[in-house]
């Protein structure tokens, strides 16, 4: 299993593996809705959308094949229309109330509509975009999204800015042996990416998307793989978490001389190489934010405590395996891993 993700509603939980399928599963049943949904290739991440007021529920999955896809799915509607560039698509709606649409992008911001297919009566998940590129791009490994732009990272060094409203794509300023892209992580105006040089070593890249020019580029002090990156769960983009091969956490701060160490938050340490790395912001149902970690031997869990100035740990769970994905809903206290 290498990705796993919660639907924003928290009703479904989304997967995918090396079998070349995602699929997604009612969280309280833990039932398969519907069929696998088939890339050609291993399918590496998988993320939903941010939910927009008034729309159906679109996730997208990424493959070794070098195509992402976008699915989309609505609940209670007769009909729909969805307006992507091209207008009205294809539609139709489910025996249970599920309506789909489907379409396809033939190419670099080209769009037609597709042809509806159903494997089953009740198959509740249509295609609705294929995103290929006009210019060569390598199998993409990592995806991060906000409310109407896609970072994706891919296992040539590539990264690059999607734009699903429009269907165009942005290469950002990248270097030679950049290597695999392991992490992705957008917020605001800020874009980051961490990965591996051909020679393995780490490197940290920062990109401002105003303009998509590279603002900092960190290689990184450890000896080995920089596997993930988050934004600061307190809120805004001027720090950083990133992880490792070096078993720790480090906080980078934005200054004047760009992202360096941060004074003001020590690394957090770990017994190993941390594998992947979620924050989340204290909100209505979760009283002070965490940081979650994957590891190669389970899930840690920090939480910032009361006096707001330290980040101290909360709870940990052993696993056989590496971590490599995974997702929290802080009311149920409930995390999913994805475990190679």
């Amino acid at each position: 299993v290498y990705g796993v993700a919660f639907s924003p509603d928290d009703e479904f939980l989304l997967t995918s593996g090396q079998d070349r399928a995602a699929r997604v599963w009612d969280r309280r049943t833990t039932r398969l809705l519907g069929h696998p949904l088939w890339h050609g290739r291993e399918v590496r991440d998988v993320g939903f959308l941010p939910r927009v007021l008034g729309e159906p529920l679109k996730f997208v999955s990424a493959s070794d094949d070098g195509v992402i896809r976008q699915w989309t799915m609505a609940r209670g509607a007769s009909a729909l229309e969805t307006n992507v560039v091209a207008g009205v698509l294809d539609g139709f709606t489910s025996a249970w109330g599920i309506t789909f649409v489907c379409m396809h992008l033939n190419g670099y911001g080209r769009i037609t509509p597709g042809k509806t297919s159903v494997l089953q009566p009740q198959v509740p998940f249509i295609e609705t975009g294929n995103i290929t590129f006009d210019f060569p791009v390598a199998s993409i490994n990592s995806v991060a999204a906000d409310e109407d732009r896609w970072l994706l990272g891919a296992v040539d060094g590539q990264v690059l800015l999607h734009h699903p409203n429009s269907g165009t794509t942005d290469r950002l300023p990248s270097r030679p042996g950049d290597g695999r892209v392991l992490g992705t992580a957008i917020k605001s105006d800020i874009a980051v990416a961490v990965g591996m040089t051909d020679n393995e070593k780490g490197w940290i890249r920062f990109w401002d998307l105003e303009d998509n020019s590279l603002l900092d580029e960190i290689k990184h002090s450890q000896a080995g793989k920089v596997y993930a990156v988050a934004f600061d769960p307190r809120g805004g983009s001027e720090l950083v978490l990133t992880a490792g091969t070096d078993s720790k956490i480090t906080f980078l701060e934005k200054t004047r001389r760009g992202w360096v160490p941060s004074e003001q938050w020590p690394e957090l340490e770990h017994d190993d190489a941390v594998l992947c790395l979620k924050t989340y912001p204290a909100g209505e149902n979760l009283d002070r934010p965490l940081i979650v970690a994957g590891f190669a031997g389970g899930v840690q869990v920090w939480r910032l405590n009361a006096a707001g100035d330290q980040w101290e740990a909360a709870a940990r769970a052993d696993a056989l395996t590496g971590v490599y994905r995974l997702e929290v809903l802080p009311e149920r206290n409930f995390i999913a891993t994805g475990d190679l």
